[in-house]
């Protein structure tokens, strides 16, 4: 049976380890809010670019441009699968593999090759060993940069147009709320651009193009694709920290609940061995007569 001391060694290891899960917590909080503000930046930036590229996509009628055009035989595609680096997250990393293996499972039969590239250690060492693992970008988690956004991109883009994939697809967190986290795989290439609304006349507006239509819906779309990446980028970001934030909120206020029951183990046992020493003293008085 654990003694006094035995007990208040593990309260001051438990109060050691309580400092630790509150300052990672007030480190996760801060970076939140930037990683917040940089998410709201580009979301609002990549919503801007949509309506002007769909705009573009209407005045054109729509041109077949291979980044719009879905292709009539689907043989080869590729996920990115965007998670941390680290762990201490709660289940933030867990439920997105679990919605990336469900999807494997369900669209997996359409691809005769499906390939995989990782943004993150965690993903990347679960999948790993099991599924072709074509690129694995490190370091670009933690802190987002268009320049690696950029990079990935590229990569993605000309081994899209080289027809090397059919489709394309990401897989990463949506954050709503830093208390939760949700899982998703959408289609990136070939895009999906709807039409704008029509007016309530039926008419459209007529714009002067320079370049032309083609060459400018090109490069929108080109535009509009890394900074999707991007953005998922931050989104991830953000999930993470305010995922690491609520598991060390709920770690702080678990070893808060286990101090409680040390402390009281521990004047139950210092009261034990009060009560054992009063015996002792009893009996050996009472020997002495």
């Amino acid at each position: 049976m654990a003694g006094f001391r035995d007990y208040n060694a593990k309260l001051a290891s438990l109060k050691n380890m309580q400092r630790v899960t509150k300052t990672m917590k007030m480190v996760s909080a801060t970076k939140l809010h930037r990683a917040q503000d940089a998410r709201r930046r580009a979301e609002q930036f990549v919503r801007a670019l949509s309506k002007i590229a769909e705009r573009v996509a209407l005045a054109a009628d729509f041109i077949s441009h291979p980044l719009l055009q879905p292709r009539r035989e689907v043989r080869n595609g590729m996920i990115l699968v965007i998670t941390s680096d680290k762990g201490l997250c709660g289940s933030y990393n867990v439920n997105l593999l679990k919605k990336v293996q469900a999807w494997m499972e369900e669209q997996g039969p359409r691809f005769k090759i499906l390939r995989f590239s990782f943004c993150g250690q965690q993903g990347y060492h679960f999948f790993k060993d099991k599924v072709e693992v074509r690129t694995n970008y490190e370091g670009v988690t933690a802190r987002p940069d268009f320049a690696q956004a950029l990079k990935i991109g590229r990569n993605m883009l000309n081994s899209f147009m080289g027809r090397k994939y059919e489709e394309i697809y990401i897989a990463y967190n949506v954050s709503p709320s830093p208390l939760s986290q949700t899982p998703v795989v959408e289609r990136i290439l070939p895009f999906n651009l709807s039409r704008p609304k029509p007016t309530v006349d039926g008419s459209r507006t007529d714009y002067l193009y320079e370049p032309k239509e083609t060459a400018l819906l090109g490069d929108l779309l080109e535009k509009l694709f890394f900074n999707r990446i991007f953005s998922a980028l931050l989104e991830n970001a953000a999930g993470e920290h305010g995922a690491r934030m609520t598991a060390m909120d709920s770690a702080t206020n678990n070893i808060d609940k286990l101090c409680d029951l040390t402390t009281l183990l521990r004047n139950r046992a210092r009261q034990g061995a009060i009560t054992r020493e009063l015996v002792e003293i009893v009996a050996g008085s009472e020997a002495l007569k």
